[in-house]
């Protein structure tokens, strides 16, 4: 799991990898942000940081080639 801030409360997860084909819940693909990070005004989805900020690029390609998103 990664984290953006050190808060521990009023967790949420996000999915690295959107669950658009398959539920895709395993823990390589899934980000555990506070609701500030995730929702908030300084959040994820509202466009205030990217995931590539947190998540290593190898492990989004390897995610990716896992779900059939990308070819090796």
């Amino acid at each position: 799991y990664y984290r953006k801030c050190g808060n521990t409360n009023n967790l949420h997860p996000h999915h690295i990898i959107h669950r658009f084909k398959d539920q895709r819940d395993d823990k390589d693909n899934l980000l555990v942000l506070c609701f500030d990070c995730h929702v908030g005004d300084n959040g994820l989805h509202n466009g205030k940081w990217k995931i590539e900020e947190l998540v290593p690029k190898e492990l989004i390609r390897e995610l990716k080639i896992r779900y059939g998103l990308l070819k090796k």
